[in-house]
């Protein structure tokens, strides 16, 4: 059993930001025995612990959950940057407690649907004929469009406040004033079928 992301709870591991910026693991490899003889290894390639604020390790947990006295209102049950989904749209506060809001340009946004497993928020019919959906893990929110028929529009704008936004060269977005390690990636556009469009 090789658990690559406990590494840094050793007492000798360096404090400084720049070295577990360049050089904590960010997976976890899980083997074992089998009756057969023969082994099973499992590599999982996204953070699964993150240290609290008090600092000990506790593992993730991207499921979303109700905020207590706040009804219509999810958020990621523990991690240690947070994504909190509600009619007003998606926030997402870093570990250095900076803050970015998203939201579909023109959409009109009702409460949010969570999946049976806790890892998808769904705002149903966001757009004429489309929803907006966001698929949490313990790394990232994936923002992802599903067209429903044919009278979805043919392009949808995201609305990203709490930074400024360009495009690089390649096309990819670069933002600034955003949490440590974030990014914006290319919208997914989806059949009702759940098959993938691009954009």
């Amino acid at each position: 059993h090789l658990n690559a992301s406990e590494e840094p709870e050793n007492e000798d591991w360096p404090e400084d930001e720049w070295f577990n910026k360049a050089f904590t693991p960010r997976g976890v490899i899980k083997s074992s025995a089998n009756a057969d003889g023969t082994q099973t290894a499992v590599l999982e390639n996204r953070p699964i612990n993150y240290r609290d604020g008090n600092g000990p390790w506790k593992q993730i947990d991207p499921t979303l959950v109700a905020v207590p006295g706040r009804p219509g209102t999810y958020e990621m049950a523990a991690n240690s940057w947070s994504a909190e989904f509600s009619s007003a749209g998606v926030t997402v506060t870093g570990d250095d407690g900076t803050t970015v809001t998203l939201s579909g340009g023109g959409a009109a946004l009702s409460e949010p649907t969570i999946s049976a497993d806790g890892l998808t928020a769904t705002y149903v019919d966001a757009w004429p004929g489309a929803d907006l959906r966001f698929v949490v893990d313990s790394a990232s929110v994936r923002k992802e469009i599903v067209v429903k028929n044919a009278a979805a529009a043919a392009s949808y704008d995201l609305v990203v406040g709490g930074l400024s936004v360009s495009k690089d060269a390649t096309g990819r977005f670069v933002v600034d004033g955003a949490p440590r390690d974030f990014a914006i990636g290319q919208v997914e556009v989806l059949r009702t079928q759940g098959t993938y469009d691009g954009v």
